[in-house]
């Protein structure tokens, strides 16, 4: 089994840059480990961008049973749709980040706000 786990960081001011970390484990073995540093983007749009960078590089195991964990209700809800959002443009994300979901065969989004043994693991594993 592939265990991803997910941080997209914005920042509060315009044009400065945003920051994607995930890690990757197939079993217990760490098989990718990024830092990314990208220009700035909204706010409400990074959770989607790191999501999508982090399928891409997911998309060689996409036959594979994977779980992906996030810190993100945001992006959880408007991946599956229940968001209560009425801006276009968050939808339009929302609706791109689950067209590239679909590429794979056996994927769980498991957002673990609110879980807080969960999430002291969760930063433990994204720390730089």
């Amino acid at each position: 089994m592939i265990k991803a786990y997910l941080l997209g960081i914005s920042t509060l001011y315009e044009g400065e840059s945003i920051e994607v970390r995930y890690r990757v484990f197939d079993g217990e073995e760490l098989i990718i480990k990024k830092n990314l540093m990208l220009g700035y983007k909204k706010p409400a749009f990074v959770g989607h961008i790191a999501m999508r960078k982090l399928l891409k590089e997911l998309e060689r195991y996409a036959d594979r049973k994977i779980v992906i964990y996030i810190n993100d209700g945001a992006l959880f809800e408007t991946i599956n749709g229940t968001s209560g959002t009425k801006k276009v443009e968050i939808l339009e994300r929302a609706k791109e980040t689950r067209k590239d979901l679909k590429k794979f065969t056996d994927l769980e989004i498991i957002n673990i706000d609110g879980k807080h043994e969960m999430i002291q693991e969760w930063i433990e594993i994204l720390k730089p």
